[in-house]
């Protein structure tokens, strides 16, 4: 059953008193042979915000970069498929993935970490994560998503692979080569790196959901998911801007692919209702 996880407001090394021994200055000379310590590792749990494409990701990451300053980092990776035809995870051998850990593992002064990246970074690095992320109604979403592919003067990955089909969606998606368009919201959240999706994903979404995540929001109860993030994290900056809105004069897709946008997204379909029907209305109860 379904209960709210009670946890306290995170702490962030913001916060905390300044480590005595790094304010001390000696004024004797070094001994030539002393070996200089290693710091010690950061025992807070690391902050990781899955940004999903088109769920406000922007303006949240904004605003979480003004409150983290220092101890913040947003990574960028290419496309959502690694280089063998996979779901990109944090198992591949990509060089963006490589860098991701490579410089999560020896920063032990991160705080938060952002970006298109999946879920399962902990299984890679010496240290706790907390997980937190927002969905968005699957077919906005892919709507969102179309507008952005039909737009120009944008580039990324997807568009070039739209570009290389023409703009066939559904050959596109069918023959798994456009993995945003295809139930990615699970994909991401769960870290899986499946082409397809089924209803075991599904529950696989919801354990990963109730055990790692800090909180799931949705983008249609931003501001009330955004109050208890701020919250649970001690936020002090809480002014949301409005980001990466996209041009809104370009031609709606045809109905046929709109309902295939809905077919290719079943699974976030269900995912999203349970996150909005149970899950939220729980975590967004006043304690």
């Amino acid at each position: 059953m379904l209960g709210r996880l009670k946890q306290a407001p995170f702490r962030s090394r913001r916060e905390s008193g300044p480590d005595d021994a790094s304010e001390l200055v000696s004024t004797e000379a070094p001994a030539l042979e002393k070996a200089v310590p290693e710091s010690p590792p950061n025992t807070a749990p690391l902050l990781c915000f899955v940004h999903v494409p088109k769920t406000a990701g922007t303006s949240v990451t904004d605003l979480l970069r003004r409150n983290f300053l220092q101890g913040f980092h947003q990574y960028f990776v290419v496309g959502r498929k690694d280089q063998e035809g996979w779901g990109k995870t944090f198992d591949s051998k990509d060089d963006d993935i490589r860098d991701i850990l490579k410089h999560a593992s020896l920063n032990n002064s991160l705080e938060l970490i952002a970006g298109h990246i999946p879920y399962g970074v902990h299984e890679k690095i010496k240290r706790r994560v907390s997980y937190f992320a927002f969905m968005r109604e699957p077919l906005a979403r892919s709507l969102s998503q179309y507008y952005h592919l039909m737009d120009e003067t944008r580039d990324s990955a997807l568009r070039r692979i739209m570009i290389s089909y023409d703009f066939d969606f559904r050959n596109a998606i069918e023959g798994g080569a456009a993995l945003p368009l295809s139930n990615d919201q699970t994909r991401m959240l769960t870290g899986s790196r499946k082409v397809f999706l089924d209803e075991s994903d599904l529950e696989q979404a919801k354990a990963v959901i109730e055990r790692h995540y800090l909180l799931v929001g949705t983008h249609e109860r931003l501001r009330e998911s955004l109050e208890l993030l701020c919250h649970k994290l001690n936020l002090r900056d809480r002014n949301l801007t409005t980001l990466n809105l996209g041009r809104r004069n370009l031609a709606p897709p045809d109905r046929g692919t709109e309902e295939l946008f809905v077919q290719a997204n079943d699974i976030d379909r269900k995912l999203y209702d349970w996150v909005t029907n149970e899950y939220l209305p729980i975590m967004l109860r006043p304690a």
